[in-house]
């Protein structure tokens, strides 16, 4: 599981120990999730919120591999 959040103004212990993407840095974002249900440490990410982020909903796998296909 990796933690994507905006800049370093979200602290918490819930979230101590997961790896820190700076993924707000990104000129696009595409975030793949099965639903808009709260993650790992039920915190809202604040990421998925950003004009620049789009979300692609399903099986990671599957969609990802739809997409490849897509483009080739």
């Amino acid at each position: 599981m990796m933690w994507c959040i905006p800049p370093p103004r979200i602290r918490s212990r819930r979230i101590a120990g997961i790896p820190i993407l700076e993924v707000y840095k990104a000129k696009i974002v595409i975030v793949n999730k099965r639903s808009m249900a709260a993650g790992y440490v039920g915190l809202d990410n604040e990421l998925f919120y950003m004009n620049k982020t789009m979300m692609v909903f399903g099986n990671a796998k599957k969609v990802i591999g739809d997409m490849v296909k897509a483009v080739e």
